[in-house]
Parts: structure tokens; sequence; C-alpha cells
């Protein structure tokens, strides 16, 4: 089914969407994503958290099904909600691209809970680096940036907190 179709369906859909209909977004292309992103940029912030909330669910439910590329759109939502979902829906990616994404969100995002969802997130990519499956540069960038949250005096103790569980699969600094 082409997005035309798809949109034209989500339009007269009824909320929260069936399975089926939010298994049709799994592993869409980019230029799918993109199309999806450019539609759910009219709707109500609430429209697209109950989205990004259901696929979440339904990702944790059936491994089979990948919304990462929908989760990485919304990364760049404007509703700091949303983009805690889209973070918690990339939680357990093996995209090392995701790295680069996640730093700037954990030291840069304005929404103290999408910097502490990030945190956790990251915690998994420095499991993947203890474990040998990341570059070491990928090693020593997750370190450098948790570390720097870790002794932060200006950031939230909570944050720091997740930055250090994050971090402390490492063996020493």
């Amino acid at each position: 089914m082409g997005f035309l179709e798809f949109k034209e369906r989500l339009e007269a859909a009824r909320w929260p969407l069936e399975r089926v209909m939010l298994s049709e977004l799994s592993a869409l292309h980019t230029d799918e994503a993109s199309l999806l992103a450019q539609e759910w940029a009219e709707w109500p912030h609430s429209r697209l958290r109950q989205l990004l909330k259901q696929l979440v669910q339904v990702s944790e439910k059936d491994g089979t099904l990948e919304f990462e590329v929908v989760f990485k759109f919304a990364l760049r939502s404007t509703d700091g909600e949303a983009r805690v979902l889209a973070v918690n829906g990339l939680r357990n990616s093996k995209d090392r691209t995701l790295i680069s994404f996640m730093i700037e969100i954990l030291l840069y995002d304005d929404h103290i809970p999408v910097r502490e969802a990030a945190a956790e997130a990251m915690a998994y990519f420095c499991v993947m680096a203890c474990d040998h499956r990341l570059h070491v540069h990928d090693e020593q960038r997750l370190r450098s940036a948790l570390y720097s949250i870790a002794k932060s005096s200006t950031d939230p103790p909570n944050l720091k907190h997740l930055a250090l569980e994050a971090v402390a699969v490492f063996e020493g600094p």
C-alpha cells in the first residue's frame, strides 16, 4: 500500500489505531516516514504522542515489527513528550549512528525528561561497547558525554544518576 492510501485510511481511522494499521508503519522507507512526519506536524501534540506510545508498545510486544525510522523522525518533534517516546522507541536499537543523536539530546535538549530518556537509552550502547560491538571511538564519545553530565554542577540529580548508571558498565574512568 502506498503512503497516500495509508494517509487516507489514517485520516478516517478511529483512535487508538488498531495493531494491523500500526504494523503497516513497520520498516517504512525514509521518504515515506518523511511524509508521515509532515502529516503529523499538522496534528495536535496529543495525537502524535498517542501514535508513538502505541508504536512503542507494539514494538515491545512484537520484535518483528520495526519502527526505528518513525522514531528517528519523531526525535525532531517540537513536543518534549513526543521526543521522550521517540527516544524510548529507540532504546534497544543497535544502530550506532544514533549515538551522535543521543549525545546531542543528552547534552542539549531543553526538556529534562528527554535528556533522562537519552541517558537511559545510551546505557544499551555502553553495554554494546563493553561487548566490543562498537568502535573504540564510539565508546570514548559515550564515556565523555555521560561523565560530563555526571560531573556537572548544574544538571538535575536524576539526570546525573542516570548518566552514572549508563557509564557504570565500564571498568574505571
